[in-house]
């Protein structure tokens, strides 16, 4: 039996519209502020990821309709100021190398950076006497950081400083931010400088800042908070076909109400009127159309309306007109 890849779910239907509505918000606003659109594979090298924006991100939460969320900024300096990081991370975590969960015995070994983003809590308290990054920056970088914070106070965007803030990968420089629901638990996305990314791999030396977010962390933070997403629009019409004849001319008649603008579905896979029905009355459509062997060669078809069960037989040329008076009716 096929199984998904472990780490990955399905996105079910009534998950939907919260995905729907996650990316279209950031893909507004991300347009509106300058950002232009590159689509890349499903696919990429894989040291890519071994290498182990403020305005943008803080209206893209508030189009979704989340508060109480905390910005948290911190700097990770340039390669120099990382590299004394690491040593003073080091240095500190020696004494308590009997103490730290498991995982956290292997990030001291291979990304002591990481050591400072375990959730843990007997890690937590470890954590919260270490030194702070920001001591550890040279002058440019301090300067630059400083400099950040005014451009952000002169924004009004809020933040909070977190001088323990990593990020995991070797690429980031300089400024990393995350974005935190206020009890603290997760992340709900964060970010930073790829100064040396380009560089890395080939490439000229280039500034560059980008972001990621968990839309599944994001979306229970929406339910957390009792947002209400709208819900995606639903089908109008199901289109039932009843013999050789039928089915043929259905396909027509199928992409003449998709150009119309009518959301219609249909179950070619099924022949019989009552398991196409019952389709229909899962889907919840309120009307379903119903083409017969008689009605195909009449250019007729049967309106049924699914909440009473009554229905019509209409010229194949009315069909259109006749629909819109009835899914659209005018308001008085």
């Amino acid at each position: 039996m096929l199984q998904t890849p472990r780490g990955t779910q399905d996105i079910l239907p009534e998950d939907q519209k919260y995905w729907q509505k996650i990316e279209k918000t950031f893909e507004k606003v991300a347009s509106s502020t300058g950002f232009e659109k590159i689509e890349t594979p499903y696919f990429e090298y894989r040291k890519i990821f071994e290498k182990g924006i403020g305005t943008t991100v803080k209206t893209f939460f508030q189009e979704i309709g989340l508060k109480n969320l905390a910005f948290e900024v911190n700097s990770l300096g340039c390669p120099s100021c990382r590299s004394k990081m690491r040593k003073v991370i080091v240095n500190y975590y020696q004494q308590y190398l009997n103490v730290i969960c498991a995982s956290c015995k292997n990030r001291f070994e291979k990304n002591p950076m990481r050591l400072l983003d375990c959730k843990e809590a007997v890690c937590q308290e470890v954590i919260s006497g270490a030194p702070a990054l920001i001591d550890s920056l040279c002058t440019n970088c301090k300067e630059h950081f400083k400099s950040t914070l005014e451009f952000l106070d002169e924004m009004q965007v809020p933040y909070d400083f977190n001088p323990r803030l990593v990020r995991g990968l070797d690429y980031y420089t300089k400024t990393i931010f995350e974005v935190v629901p206020q009890d603290k638990t997760s992340s709900l996305g964060g970010g930073g400088r790829y100064d040396n990314l380009i560089e890395s791999f080939g490439g000229q030396p280039i500034g560059a800042i980008g972001v990621s977010f968990g839309i599944e962390r994001i979306i229970l933070e929406i339910k957390k908070q009792e947002i209400e997403i709208p819900e995606t629009p639903k089908l109008e019409l199901f289109l039932v076909q009843l013999g050789d004849l039928a089915t043929k001319k259905s396909l027509s008649l199928l992409f003449k109400l998709y150009n119309q603008g009518f959301r219609v579905s249909v179950a070619l896979e099924k022949t019989g009127l009552k398991s196409q029905l019952k389709v229909a009355d899962r889907l919840k459509v309120p009307y379903s159309l119903i083409l017969g062997q008689r009605e195909a060669r009449d250019n007729t078809i049967i309106v049924r309306n699914m909440l009473d069960g009554s229905q019509d037989t209409i010229d194949l040329k009315k069909l259109m007109d006749y629909l819109k008076k009835r899914l659209f009716p005018p308001t008085s």
